[in-house]
Parts: structure tokens; sequence; C-alpha cells
């Protein structure tokens, strides 16, 4: 089957403006996401440190995965080299993404089942760790793509057409670089999440003493909804991405599908078109970013703050007094939950 075939015309407009409308609203809500936690006044959890993992991978992904256009339109003019580097790129982001997401279950499992000093502590220093070790094994994982991707000629009608496609010279190689990472990076992640969440969820449902009310009911909840964000951010990673390797994976293994190549576009633009989900779901779930966000709007726009002496939060007041120079300052309660690392 050719890769020409089944694209029309119409489907290749809709593909190329499609995907640049996604490429810059990505990049546009994905640099507010790294604002945003930075310019947060409270010390950042191990949690933030994730969010912004995730905003940088979301922003390599689409600034390389939007060259797909070419292979759509069947004219690859950007060299061999940057048609290697840009689809190992997004497979790596892929993993990033997913992985960067499991070790914020972990974290949260941690944070929740076992919220000693010690252990917050331990998570705390290994952060900044963890997330140069996920870009590392990553990047081992997909560097064959490097190898196995090239600058394909068809002949489609009589006219030369290039694309950037895989060029495995043996169709075992195909098989294991590509059966193994994706089933290791769908599986594994789904089966420790689930058992994550299965803990965590055991320890949140656990019947509380009347003591837990006031604060420690708060923090309870702001928990449960910090891990809600993360379940909500492991289903739209999975309902993004989980149709494109099934269908790759039928096409490789199996016989090639008939419309597999109009399929694949469209699939194409939901997984490019995941990390726009993302900041929504920080804003309506992870309350220290709403409140870094509607901070800087406040500042932005100083008339939405009038005549306001306190607010309220995810059910806490937020108190405000004056500085020593007559400006407002305000106190917000404690976090979402997580733990801070003030040690790190």
């Amino acid at each position: 089957m050719d890769l020409a075939e089944g694209i029309s015309t119409s489907l290749g407009t809709f593909f190329v403006i499609a995907s640049l409308a996604i490429l810059l609203f990505c990049i546009v809500l994905n640099l507010g996401v790294i604002v945003t936690v930075y310019s947060g006044s409270e010390p950042k959890s191990p949690i933030d440190f994730y969010i912004l993992n995730l905003a940088v991978c979301d922003i390599i992904s689409s600034l390389f995965g939007t060259i797909s256009v070419d292979n759509v339109n069947m004219q690859w003019n950007v060299g061999a080299g940057f048609c290697k580097v840009s689809y190992t790129m997004v497979y790596c982001c892929y993993s990033v993404a997913i992985v960067t997401l499991v070790a914020a279950c972990i974290e949260r499992y941690y944070g929740i089942r076992r919220p000693s000093r010690q252990t917050h502590a331990a998570v705390c220093r290994k952060t900044h760790v963890t997330i140069p070790i996920i870009w590392l094994v990553s990047a081992a994982l997909f560097v064959v793509y490097i190898y196995a991707y090239g600058v394909r000629v068809l002949t489609i009608n009589g006219e030369s057409k290039k694309v950037c496609d895989e060029v495995w010279e043996a169709s075992s190689k195909k098989y294991f670089f590509l059966v193994v990472p994706f089933l290791a990076l769908m599986v594994l992640p789904l089966l420790v999440v689930a058992w994550v969440w299965y803990m965590t969820e055991q320890k949140l449902n656990a019947p509380r003493t009347q003591r837990s009310s006031g604060g420690n009911a708060v923090l309870h909840n702001k928990r449960r909804r910090t891990v809600r964000m993360l379940q909500f951010l492991v289903l739209m990673h999975y309902l993004c991405w989980g149709p494109t390797i099934v269908l790759k994976l039928i096409n490789v293994i199996g016989s090639p599908l008939r419309l597999y190549w109009p399929v694949w576009t469209i699939l194409e633009l939901a997984h490019y078109a995941r990390p726009l989900t993302n900041p929504i779901i920080y804003y309506y779930l992870y309350s220290s970013f709403r409140k870094s966000l509607r901070a800087i709007v406040r500042a932005c726009l100083p008339c939405f703050d009038i005549g306001r002496d306190s607010t309220k939060e995810g059910g806490q007041s937020t108190s405000s007094s004056y500085g020593s120079d007559g400006s407002r300052m305000y106190r917000y309660p404690d976090d979402d939950g997580n733990d801070y690392c003030t040690e790190m």
C-alpha cells in the first residue's frame, strides 16, 4: 500500500491548518504553565517539577511533531538528518511524558501512604536526579530511530515524492525495536500506575477519626484532587497516544490496512493535541497552579483585585495584610497535599 493512498487534498489541507494551530496553542499554553509554576510564591513541590518537565517535553514534541506536515504533502524538503532527529525526538518525548507521570504517581504514593519526614526528604532529594534520568532512559530507548528513519523516494502516478519513513533493512529489527519499546511503555507503566493508585486510594478512603476535620480534612481533599489530576493526565495520555500506537503495531505485525494512512493522519493530530489538555487539568484540579495563575492575572489586571481583603480558594480563606511600604501581601494556606522540598 502506498503512502499517498487515501490522503486526499482536503484532508492534507486540514492536517496542515490543524497542526499549525495546535503548535501555536501548545507553545503558548505550556510556556504559560512554566511561567505560572516558576512565579508561584510557595515553595516548589516534586509535583511542580514534574509539571515543568511535562511542559518542556510537550513543547519539544510539538515543535518536532508538526514536521510530519511534509509527509502528508509528500514533500520532505528538510533533509534526511532532520527526518531522523524529528521522529526520534517525538518518540523520546512520548517516553518522557509517560515515565514522568509514573514518577509523579509514585511520589504521591509515598507522600500519602508514608508521610514521614525521612521519606519526604529522600523523595525530594531524588526529584532533581529523577528528571535527567528519565530523559536519558527515554533517549536510550529510541536512539535507534536515528538509524531506522530516512527519506524514501516514492513514485506516485509517474511523479517522484519524498517522505520521511522507517527504512528498516530487516523485518526482524522492525518488529523488535517497535514492539518492545512501545509495549514496555504502554503496558508496564499502566500496571505500575494501577497498583500505585489502588494503594493510594486505600489510604485516602480509609476511615478517619473525628479529629480529621478542619485543616486535616482540607488537606485530605487536596491530596485527593492531586491524585485525580494525575489520573486525568494519564488517562488523556493513553487516549491520545494509544490509538496511534495500536494502529502502528497492527500495520507492522499484521497485514497493512486499506485506510491506514487516512486514519494515521487523524490520530497524529490527536496525540499532538494532548499537550493542550494538560494546562486545563492543572487549572481545575491543582489549586497551587490555579492560585499562581490568578495571582499573575491580578498583577496584570489590578482592577480584578480592587476591594478584596480576602478570597476563598479550595475551601480555605486567603488572608491579606499590609507590608511596611503599604503594599498588600497575601498569605495563602497550605498546599495541595504535597510536601514542599524545602531542603532541595
